[in-house]
């Protein structure tokens, strides 16, 4: 699974809740700073990397609010 699949579940399970931010932006581990996954690059990048247990400390996906 991809990213922008990802981000079509996630707003289907979760676009009518209220708390939930309309507009969301992934984020990646990079070294020690974290990094803005572009909208082209959530056609490349697979969901698999960013589950346990291959993940690290280091390897998780943030979601965050975009104002």
């Amino acid at each position: 699974m991809k990213l922008f699949k990802l981000r079509e579940s996630i707003e289907m399970l979760c676009g009518r809740e209220n708390f939930f931010p309309r507009e969301f932006i992934f984020l990646r581990s990079v070294g020690r700073n974290l990094t803005r996954v572009k909208p082209s690059q959530e056609d490349e990048l697979k969901v698999k990397h960013y589950r346990p247990p291959q993940v690290t400390k280091k390897q998780n996906l943030y979601v965050f609010f975009v104002q």
